[in-house]
């Protein structure tokens, strides 16, 4: 399965498609995309496409769909049902301020604090000059 990520149609959402006009916000994470990822020290969704018109501001952004776990049913803001989940199993997706939805909020935020150590760690070794030349 793809996921495919595309910016609101302009007739209902008019504001904020003007909004991406004044900042390129999609460019850069196709860019990465693109020409990066291959070389992150963790793995990430597989890229198949990716495209923008600077005329337009439309975008289009094709990777592999990630396989989310499921998550344990929520009635009035709490979890009701507690999901046991193996080791590397994809947590649940959970929205913005939505964190008290995740088993154990701070192992998680360790695990994506230590990622991005790792990254800031491998550009720090010089891993990425051969793309980004020496700093």
């Amino acid at each position: 399965e793809l996921f495919c990520k595309y910016p609101y149609s302009y007739e209902e959402y008019p504001v904020e498609r003007r909004q991406l006009a004044y900042g390129d916000a999609d460019g850069p994470e196709i860019l990465v995309q693109m020409s990066l990822t291959h070389l992150f020290p963790f793995r990430t969704a597989k890229f198949y496409f990716g495209d923008v018109c600077r005329e337009t501001t439309n975008y289009i952004l094709i990777s592999e769909k990630i396989s989310f776990s499921r998550r344990g049913r929520v009635e009035k803001g709490k979890v009701v049902e507690e999901i046991e989940y193996e080791p590397y199993q994809v947590l649940p997706v959970c929205g913005k301020y939505q964190d008290w939805l995740l088993p154990d909020v701070a192992e998680y935020y360790c695990c994506i604090f230590c990622a991005m150590g790792r990254l800031a760690a491998w550009d720090k070794q010089g891993r990425y000059d051969d793309y980004f030349g020496p700093f």
